[in-house]
């Protein structure tokens, strides 16, 4: 919060406090009954608030109509103190409904603007009776669309100023909440003039009746309404996921997921990560979408004992976080932490293993979408992937035995050759590493070519380690070994060349007595790019590999980007 963010938002609390010691000064209990009126009238209220209709993806609520009956039996100072503590109450309450930490700055501050609201609605009521002169029950009608109008107008002010403060930026409704708006309008200022009437008629016995089937219908519309967002955010699901379970591209398909799954849910951040190996430290997402500001570094996940977010997942339950920066179940750095302002956890669970994880991010509209119909919809999308991750490794295990080399465990030439052809026809974008293990040939003659299968081996282990799950490593040639890493930028392919080399450049081989240590360069280039052929893509990546990391000392990665 900036300064003149908390100094506006002091300076609400502060004039609504004002306002409110003026209330408690002026008002005071009729007689016991009126007690009781106000009681029910506030249970009411906020089963209400609670139980809030969804409209596509907004909430619509009709307690405004409440607070203009509260104004019209016992004047403005009951309904300012009304309006205070009952969204005082309504906001803990939601945070504890809707898995979000309890926020008392943001509920005081949503109790002083509404109070304020209403003293100035209540206000322009006075003034509209002491100056006009209609009949008795035109009179209420008016007042009714008077209070109603005037509390969402100021309503909608204060929140412009804040999200001004808060974004530097001018806010605008869409054309959907305005709708909704005028909606709210029309059916609270009505509401307020039935309750009105009939207390008129029948005084509080009639009045706690009618209000009585006005929380029932409400309530229903409510159980209606969500009825019909979940079954429309199922249909949904079922269209983006119909397909991830049947054989094929699993990385086409896990990407398309997450682009698809914007449709869905107004997320900022979307990661997906297969975690194959429990013994593994770092994984990094096999598919994602993300601001440009970050790379795919910044979404590496802490998979060790002692992370606390690891621990939180592991747990295989949906994890939400409605505020990243006070929950200590989680932890976020960097600049994701900019970006991560409400998170949600989705364990992939195979075997009663967690095996792999969705992870939702984003900010205020992301929090505001978050309930639990899309949490279902997010359990299911677990399930699928589950049975997709299963397939894919069943179909990878019965590929392995024919196209993978003996000794590495990376996939050979002819696989290779397949998929950089099938790859570049299709005009898949990719990006391509081609590694080449330093001086192999002084290892070999040194130290025997036994100490050269297990430098061989070490490498291949370390790279299958640090690549995404739908990434390919290949024996290319001798000691040479390509990846290719489907759907990604150079700027990431190199951020992972360059992990790779620190990784091997401290590992050590045991030879008798000795420790042997060793090192590999890298070129990096990106498809498509300015490249005639597969040959003149691969012809480039050597040349980067040894014009700029063999010749330059070695122990080397280097992209086209930066030539």
């Amino acid at each position: 919060m900036n300064k003149r963010h908390a100094v506006f938002r002091l300076a609400t609390l502060l004039a609504s406090l004002y306002i409110l010691s003026m209330a408690f000064n002026e008002s005071f209990l009729y007689h016991q009954s009126t007690a009781l009126m106000i009681i029910t009238l506030f249970v009411a209220t906020i089963i209400m608030g609670l139980k809030q209709i969804a409209a596509d993806r907004n909430k619509v609520e009709l307690t405004d109509a409440v607070f203009a009956f509260v104004f019209f039996i016992w004047g403005w100072q009951y309904a300012v103190i009304f309006t205070f503590v009952y969204w005082i109450v309504i906001d803990l309450l939601r945070a504890r409904q809707g898995y979000e930490l309890i926020d008392i700055n943001k509920a005081l501050f949503h109790a002083s603007i509404f109070s304020i609201a209403s003293y100035l609605a209540s206000n322009a009521c006075l003034y509209f009776i002491l100056n006009f002169k209609v009949g008795y029950l035109l009179r209420y009608y008016i007042m009714s669309g008077i209070f109603v109008g005037l509390y969402l107008l100021v309503n909608i002010a204060f929140v412009k100023i804040d999200y001004y403060f808060i974004d530097g930026e001018k806010f605008n409704f869409s054309t959907e909440i305005k709708k909704y708006l005028w909606i709210n309008f029309i059916v609270s200022a009505l509401i307020s003039s039935i309750l009105w009437l009939i207390y008129f008629v029948s005084g509080y016995t009639g009045t706690i009746l009618v209000l009585f089937i006005l929380v029932i219908i409400h309530y229903f519309m409510n159980v209606y309404s969500e009825l019909i967002r979940k079954t429309e955010l199922m249909n949904s699901l079922i269209k983006i996921t119909r397909d991830i379970v049947i054989y094929g591209d699993f990385s086409d398909k896990i990407n398309r997921l997450v682009d698809n799954l914007k449709n869905l849910i107004p997320y900022d951040i979307c990661a997906i990560y297969f975690f194959q190996s429990q013994d593994e430290e770092t994984q990094l997402p096999i598919a994602y979408r993300a601001p440009s500001e970050l790379d795919i570094s910044e979404l590496e996940f802490n998979l060790s004992s002692s992370a606390v977010t690891a621990k939180t997942v592991r747990e295989g339950k949906i994890y939400i976080s409605k505020d990243v920066a006070k929950d200590s179940r989680i932890k976020i750095t960097g600049k994701l932490s900019n970006y991560a302002k409400s998170i949600v956890f989705v364990p992939i669970i195979i075997d009663n293993s967690v095996n792999g994880l969705i992870a939702v991010a984003g900010g205020t509209k992301f929090s505001q979408f978050l309930s639990q119909g899309v949490i279902d919809c997010l359990s299911i999308l677990s399930n699928q992937l589950a049975l997709a991750f299963e397939n894919n490794l069943i179909y990878k295990d019965i590929k392995f035995r024919a196209e993978v080399d003996a000794l590495t465990g990376l996939y050979n030439r002819n696989m290779f050759d397949n998929q950089i052809n099938q790859l570049t026809s299709s005009n898949v974008p990719f990006s391509f590493i081609l590694f080449d293990l330093d001086d192999f040939k002084q290892i070999n003659d040194i130290h025997g070519h036994i100490v050269g299968d297990k430098a061989l081996k070490l490498a291949s282990d370390i790279i299958l380690k640090s690549i995404r799950k739908t990434d390919m490593a290949f024996r290319y040639g001798g000691e040479e070994i390509a990846i290719i890493l489907k759907e990604l930028s150079e700027e990431d392919a190199l951020i992972i060349a360059e992990r790779i080399r620190k990784k091997i450049e401290k590992a050590e081989i045991k030879d008798l007595n000795n420790y042997i240590r060793i090192t590999i360069s890298g070129g990096v280039v990106s498809f498509p790019g300015k490249f005639k052929s597969i040959e003149d893509l691969i012809r480039r990546a050597d040349a980067i590999l040894y014009s700029e990391c063999k010749n330059k000392g070695k122990n080397r990665v280097c992209a086209s980007i930066n030539m």
